[in-house]
Order: C-alpha cells, then sequence, then structure tokens
C-alpha cells in the first residue's frame, strides 16, 4: 500500500508542478502517506529508497545503473514493491527524468547467480512502464517523441477499440473542465 501511495503521489506532483527528478525524489521520500510507520516505526519504502540513493551517481553509464540496480534488488522477489518502485524511481533519477533513458535502464534489469552473472530478465515490463510514467510525468508526452506516442495510442484502438485522445479530452473536460 505504501509503494503504490509514493507512486500516486510522486505522478501527482510530477504532472501539476514544474519539478526536476532529483526534486520528486526528494519529496517523495519525505513522505509517509498511511501515517503507519512501519519496519522499526519507519515508513518501509521511504527508508528503504533514501539507502538505496547512493546507487545513483554522476558519470556511470546507463548500462551500469541497470547493473547497480540488479545488484541491489536482485534478491528480493521479482514482484516484491520496493523492488518495482526502487528500480524505477532510481532509473528516473540516474535519467535525469528522461523518459526514453529511464525506461532502458529499467527494462535492463536483471536477476543474478550468486557469482554476479546475468541469470534472466526480470518484470520488467513494469519497472519500465512506472519509470515511464514517472519521467513521462515530470517532462511530458512530448518527451517520449511522437513516434512512440502515435504506437500506443494506435495500438489501443487497434486491439482494444480504445481512443486514448477521447479518453484523456474527457478526463480533462471532467476533473479540470
Amino acid at each position: 500500500r505504501e509503494s503504490v501511495a509514493l507512486l500516486a503521489a510522486a505522478l501527482s506532483i510530477a504532472v501539476v508542478e514544474d519539478i526536476t527528478a532529483g526534486e520528486l525524489f526528494e519529496r517523495v521520500t519525505a513522505m509517509d502517506p498511511l501515517q503507519l510507520g512501519g519496519e522499526f516505526s519507519q515508513p518501509f519504502m521511504k527508508q528503504h529508497l533514501l539507502a538505496a540513493r547512493c546507487l545513483v551517481e554522476d558519470g556511470i553509464t546507463d548500462q551500469q545503473m541497470a547493473g547497480r540496480l540488479s545488484a541491489a534488488f536482485g534478491k528480493l522477489n521479482t514482484f516484491d514493491p520496493l523492488r518495482t518502485l526502487g528500480t524505477a524511481f532510481l532509473a528516473v533519477l540516474a535519467a535525469d527524468g528522461e523518459p526514453n533513458r529511464a525506461m532502458q535502464i529499467a527494462v535492463n534489469h536483471v536477476s543474478s547467480d550468486e557469482q554476479g552473472a546475468p541469470i534472466r530478465f526480470e518484470d520488467i515490463d513494469c519497472y519500465a512502464g512506472i519509470a515511464g510514467a514517472l519521467a513521462g510525468a515530470i517532462h511530458g508526452v512530448d518527451a517520449l517523441g511522437s513516434g512512440p506516442v502515435a504506437q500506443v495510442i494506435e495500438a489501443n484502438r487497434a486491439v482494444h477499440g480504445i481512443d486514448l485522445n477521447d479518453t484523456v479530452d474527457r478526463f480533462i473536460s471532467r476533473f479540470y473542465g
């Protein structure tokens, strides 16, 4: 619950405020959204995301960052909220909020064996999807490029019969119109 609350808060903040990836990370890790405490009476996600922040350093490549995330979170269950949200948030932070870079870092998350050799890709669609949503909320849909956005719009229309442009227009009209 805590990770979902933090993700919702992060997306909401990024959509309505002009904010950098670093500022968003700081705001989100200052939150205790459920006010329930957690492990040792501290918000679990906040405590662990802040501890993992040191993985992001200037001068490392995106591939190195993906490797660091894999090493840091690879022992957790594939669907562990810390692994999912941690990978996404730190990929966005490492990519300075650039959606395509953030998704590439997140999508290259792997599990490793005891010697550190890659075994398999993990739940990379979720990791990359969350990273893309966060980075897209920070920089706007234009940062993704028109090609990928058009592909998603057309795929949803063809496969699901959903017109995303119409859905967005109705949402904006209902809540902001």
